[in-house]
């Protein structure tokens, strides 16, 4: 096998133990595939035939896989706690390739349960349809077949764009297809949407198709030609979206895709340290330029003198706007290459410090840094302005590890007691939480939050009695969350009285009659339809809820909304 060269992640919903992988990828469907790739590479996975994607290896959680299209590719997918990461050999790095997303799509459609039946008829018609095509394409004579060509060419104006690129080649090569993608970028340039966000996605989708060429083309290692039209695309892109309404984004991705397609040609074309400065300096200096490089990626091409150049550049420049991040990124990225840890620690904070510092295993000073944000987390005052910067998942996860067994249910304690809205949630979900830390959190919690929290207590310890007495007797019912309300009745009527559930889920109802807008109407229908439900199997709570009801309509008899709503339940 090749070796493996490009690497991205997707975090899975769910548990992160090793799973089956029929079970693993269980959450893996196609839009939530979708959703975590750029546009690019999921259009042309989609596109590769599954007859080309050979699963050469599974285990319980390792796939590998063998994809031709139309070289020989080699993918990983392989899952680490609640990550799937995507690796494969191709040219694209740092996104889930093609030959990934066709590997997982792949994988979705043989374990059919994330399909719905609808879906899978779908499927099987396209299937039908695609072989039915190609059969009508073969049974054409030579005139009807150019006849269909050009009927292509005025339907799809895309489909110009592949025939340029045939008749370079056919005329001159990779080189006059590098030329002839150099003037069709020049002709995108001169595109302007304007401030609308539909015209900015419809060329966003040119961008792309041209995009996709340049992909192809340096699948077939024509890298170096394509190194200058992918310039100047990033170039035009970025002036266009200066100058557009980007509301839904494509176009930024189209600007991503990009810079991802003109790294992967460097690493064919093999550039002089001089021009891989003048590229990064137009990526993070030029006005266009909306890209933050790694360095790291460029580094077999930057030598001495060109690290010392870009760094030249940088202090020239204002340290201020829209450039302030990518400056920072840059001179980090420096100091990364050349190895000089002091002015990293300088720069780092937060995550990324206490990463650095993990990485040195410099173990004093992230326990230093980790006791500094539990009493930042625990103390009452207002995060985000300076501080750590210590995340609370990174935080959380290192507690145990750091000060020994039961830190983070005594940091989650401390938490709950400062911030009981959210903390006390967290703290429950928590394994090892026992009752008496629960307690302990909701003696010390305000009196107005209170009953929320015995609520919550009791639901998570099933102390039923304890939460129908708070739902029915708290002095000041107007302080209780109706829809805890609702859970905890949903909660004693599956384990306790059906009847005496209904009474306390009817109180969500009662909350939106009461608010008396269309958004709650709706809310009300819908939870009068869900508690009926829930009631048709018992014949005590039937009644109960039919009393509720009319007691309802009797309260609320002067609103015409509600009374249909009653009628039609």
């Amino acid at each position: 096998m090749s070796e493996v060269t490009s690497t991205s992640r997707i975090r899975l919903a769910g548990a992160g133990r090793a799973r089956k992988v029929g079970a693993m990828f269980e959450n893996l469907t196609v839009d939530y595939l979708a959703e975590r790739t750029d546009h690019a590479s999921f259009d042309r996975g989609q596109k590769i035939d599954q007859q080309r994607v050979q699963i050469t290896e599974e285990t319980d959680n390792v796939v590998r896989s063998t994809v031709t299209a139309p070289h020989e590719y080699h993918v990983l997918l392989q899952l680490e706690g609640t990550d799937l990461v995507a690796t494969c050999d191709c040219a694209i790095e740092h996104e889930w390739c093609r030959h990934a997303v066709a590997t997982a799509l792949k994988l979705i459609d043989e374990h059919g349960e994330v399909f719905t039946p609808n879906v899978q008829a779908a499927a099987a018609a396209e299937a039908v349809f695609d072989d039915e095509i190609d059969t009508y394409v073969d049974s054409l004579r030579h005139d009807q077949l150019v006849q269909l060509i050009r009927n292509l060419r005025v339907a799809q104006p895309n489909v110009d764009l592949a025939l340029e690129v045939g008749a370079a080649e056919h005329r001159g090569g990779p080189e006059a297809v590098g030329k002839r993608l150099a003037q069709r970028v020049e002709r995108l340039r001169r595109k302007n949407p304007g401030w609308s966000a539909r015209l900015t996605a419809e060329v966003a989708q040119e961008w792309f198709a041209l995009l996709d060429i340049c992909s192809a083309c340096i699948d077939r290692g024509w890298g170096a030609e394509m190194v200058r039209p992918l310039e100047c695309a990033t170039e035009g892109i970025g002036q266009m979206l200066l100058r557009t309404d980007d509301a839904y984004g494509s176009l930024a991705d189209a600007y991503r895709t990009a810079t991802i397609l003109h790294l992967a040609a460097y690493r064919q074309a093999a550039p002089t340290p001089g021009e891989v400065v003048e590229w990064i300096s137009n990526l993070v200096f030029d006005e266009s330029g909306f890209g933050e490089p790694d360095l790291e990626d460029y580094a077999d091409w930057l030598d001495i003198q060109a690290i010392d150049e870009l760094e030249r550049r940088l202090d020239k420049q204002d340290s201020y706007g829209r450039f302030d991040d990518a400056l920072e990124h840059l001179r980090e990225g420096i100091a990364r290459l050349r190895g000089d840890d002091l002015a990293l620690e300088q720069m780092l904070t937060g995550d990324e410090l206490l990463d650095f510092f993990e990485e040195r295993a410099r173990d004093d000073d992230a326990r230093d840094l980790l006791e500094e944000a539990a009493k930042e987390r625990v103390s009452k005052k207002r995060l985000g302005l300076g501080g750590t910067g210590i995340s609370m998942e990174a935080l959380t996860s290192r507690l145990d590890r750091y000060f020994g067994p039961g830190s983070l249910l005594k940091f989650r304690t401390a938490y709950a007691k400062s911030h009981p809205g959210r903390g006390f949630r967290e703290l429950l979900a928590e394994d090892g939480a026992t009752p008496d830390m629960a307690r302990e959190v909701i003696d010390a919690a305000p009196s107005w939050v209170r009953g929320n929290l015995q609520l919550l207590y009791a639901e998570h310890f099933d102390d039923f009695d304890l939460g129908y007495k708070v739902a029915t007797e708290h002095p000041r019912p107007e302080e209780l969350d109706p829809e805890l309300i609702f859970d905890m009745g949903t909660a004693i009527g599956v384990n306790v009285d059906r009847a005496r559930g209904t009474e306390l889920m009817f109180r969500l109802a009662e909350h939106f009659a009461a608010a008396g807008d269309l958004p709650s109407y709706k809310r009300l229908e819908a939870e009068l339809r869900d508690i009926r439900k829930f009631v048709a199997d018992d014949a005590k709570a039937q009644t109960r809820f039919n009393e509720l009801v009319e007691d309802l309509r009797s309260r609320y008899a002067g609103r015409a909304a509600i009374r249909e709503i009653l009628e039609r339940i």
